[in-house]
């Protein structure tokens, strides 16, 4: 087999098109996970504001930021880098 320009040209644009794939998808997981984070920020801390004052008397504010900060970033963690992977196998099972 030959080796052509024009088999270079399309394996030039076949790994062009990978790479522009790949940044999409990050750049999609990345927005999804900061929307997805921002929303339960919001639901954690209007929770917090409407909770009876007892419930703040009981709990630290260390303890509540500490608990905020990493169910958050575990989250998120899983929404950047899991759920592409779970997507990806639940595509292969289905067909």
């Amino acid at each position: 087999m030959a080796f052509t320009p024009g088999l270079a040209l399309l394996l030039l644009g076949l790994v062009a098109i990978s790479a522009l794939t790949g940044a999409a998808a990050f750049l999609l997981t990345f927005d999804i996970a900061h929307r997805v984070t921002a929303a339960l920020r919001g639901r954690y801390v209007d929770q917090l504001l409407h909770a009876p004052m007892q419930f703040h008397r009981d709990e630290s504010a260390g303890e509540l930021i500490e608990r905020l900060a990493s169910s958050i970033a575990d989250i998120e963690w899983f929404i950047r880098y899991g759920l592409g992977s779970v997507l990806g196998v639940s595509v292969i099972l289905l067909g």
